[in-house]
């Protein structure tokens, strides 16, 4: 008796997998591609980390916004159906792979309600003893008709992969009648500018007539990529049209490879801005109005991880602001900055980026991350990837990443560090408290002529201030570089470090000291600029 229910459970829940939409992946079933992924332009996703899955809320501000930070749009999957396994996001996350796409962003909205029936397999017993050869009157069952109500919704997902751009401007043909309008067969029409390229910089707008670079004419959109692909890297003179006005701009153009974005060009960094405050507007206004002359030697590299890819890692609240607002900073001192977040900041990623210096010659190198810390798989501080884990596996201990840095030939080299590490555990402490590492001076090798600014030392917590939007040593750094100006130097900021934070921690109840090493260092004399 016991066999034959359990068979008859079985038939039943096939027949409800195959009624509501079973095992199959819709994601992959409704597919429609846009580009190939595998095309050589594009960035591919870091090697071993998983796309990142968003749950949209506009489909056209999304589409606008992903375009505007670096991303192109490679396909996606539409369809309506109940809301049953085949629509989770781990389907949508298998076809996101399968594509190689960098991130997917998923929408779902209620459709309609159906009414339908569902055959199910019903036992039958028999009234007497032995009716059907077995005791108990067991008889073979029957199928019913049973009334269901399903819910369908429509769902939607899209599919994006970053562009490694060189002036970060999309662009299409002109149509016939405006060619007419304008009087010349040539030109072509700006349809996207990408956040902090160098054609953000330049002020190009949605529907400028780009004509020429560098008197070369431009009559369609081919010419525009193979103009952009000869000057990569170089300064050139462009030529617009906006309404009846004709324009010009000299433009330094970036490299158009992943991680060699130019200072002119800016860098990529996720997400929406925080709420803007009067710090973050002043970075702003100095990323456009810089005080230092342009070093190409000088270089800073500066990672914000806000969001891990992990959902049972907390967020590291406004971890993205700070490197979004001390990256305007360096660059508004003459530094050339590169700024990464999201799956740029996985642990194969920043290796890469460090060690793609290591055939440089360098007279400043500087590392700044704002985030997570946790302890390495053998108990060592350690700062916590995108992709690391919650057991702290994956993270970048610090002694290896200062491994990277002096793996670079550089005269001076930076660690600023907006972590913490909480006791001893491994477990990553709730949101709005940072699980710090507890820097210390390590015994063993140093890198020669490194100094190293952290948000606390030992083994005590770091925290943010909420008013402003950033952890309280890169607000108090941000505010040392500001009162130091026009010529900042490292120690000013330093001082302004070991006044400030402490004051502010207690003021909240707690007890934290910025770790600077050494103290004693020639390099606090140095200018920022």
């Amino acid at each position: 008796m016991r066999i034959v229910k359990r068979v008859l459970a079985g038939v039943c829940v096939v027949v409800l997998g195959a009624t509501f939409g079973g095992c199959a992946n819709d994601y992959r079933n409704f597919y429609t591609p846009v580009v190939s992924a595998a095309r050589g332009d594009f960035v591919p996703p870091a090697s071993g980390t998983l796309p990142r899955v968003m749950t949209g809320r506009d489909p056209r501000s999304d589409r606008r916004h992903m375009q505007e930070s670096g991303y192109t749009l490679i396909g996606f999957s539409r369809f309506i159906a109940p809301d049953t396994p085949s629509v989770g996001k781990d389907k949508a996350l298998t076809q996101a792979e399968s594509v190689h796409a960098s991130v997917v962003i998923l929408y779902s909205r209620y459709h309609d309600t159906q009414q339908k029936v569902m055959p199910v397999m019903s036992p039958q017993y028999g009234d007497d003893y032995g009716r059907y050869g077995s005791y108990g009157g067991y008889a073979p069952p029957v199928m019913n008709l049973v009334p269901v109500t399903v819910s369908r919704y429509l769902f939607l997902a899209t599919y994006w992969v970053r562009v490694p751009y060189v002036l970060g401007a999309a662009v299409k043909d002109l149509t016939p009648s405006e060619h007419r309008m304008i009087g010349s067969n040539k030109g072509v029409k700006v349809v996207d500018v990408v956040t902090k390229s160098p054609a953000f910089y330049a002020d190009l707008f949605q529907g400028d007539i780009l004509t020429s670079v560098n008197g070369r004419p431009i009559y369609e959109a081919s010419d525009f990529r193979a103009l952009m692909n000869r000057y990569r890297g170089q300064k050139v003179d462009l030529h617009f049209l906006r309404g009846d006005r004709r324009m010009s701009r000299q433009i330094l153009l970036a490299s158009g490879e992943p991680g060699r974005e130019s200072s002119a060009g800016g860098p990529f960094v996720e997400g929406p801005d925080r709420p803007s405050t009067a710090l973050d507007r002043w970075a702003q206004t100095l990323a456009h109005h810089p005080v230092g002359v342009s070093h190409r030697k000088w270089v800073a590299i500066i990672v914000g991880v806000e969001q891990y890819q992990s959902p049972r890692v907390a967020d590291a609240v406004f971890a993205d602001n700070d490197a979004r607002t001390v990256a305007r900073v360096f660059r508004g001192l003459g530094w050339t900055t590169i700024a990464l977040s999201g799956p740029d900041t996985s642990y194969s990623s920043l290796k890469s980026r460090i060690r793609a210096f290591k055939g440089s010659r360098l007279d400043r190198f500087l590392v700044y991350f704002s985030g997570h810390g946790t302890v390495s798989g053998d108990g060592h501080p350690a700062l916590a990837t995108f992709d690391v884990l919650p057991s702290g596996v994956g993270a970048i201990p610090l002694s290896t990443l200062k491994g990277w840095m002096e793996s670079v030939p550089s005269h001076s080299r930076y660690l600023l560090v907006d972590a913490c590490f909480v006791g001893g555990s491994r477990a990553f402490v709730p949101s709005g408290v940072r699980p710090l590492v507890p820097v210390r001076v390590p015994s063993g090798h140093e890198p020669h002529h490194l100094l190293e600014m952290a948000a606390s030392s030992r083994s005590q917590e770091s925290h943010v201030d909420r008013k402003e939007h950033h952890g309280l040593f890169t607000e108090a750094f941000l505010r040392g570089v500001r009162a130091g100006l026009p010529d900042p130097t490292w120690r000013s900021v330093s001082d302004r470090l070991q006044r400030d934070v402490p004051f502010w921690a207690s003021v909240r109840g707690f007890h934290q000291e910025p770790f600077i090493s050494p103290r004693n260092s020639g390099l606090l004399s140095d200018l920022l600029n």
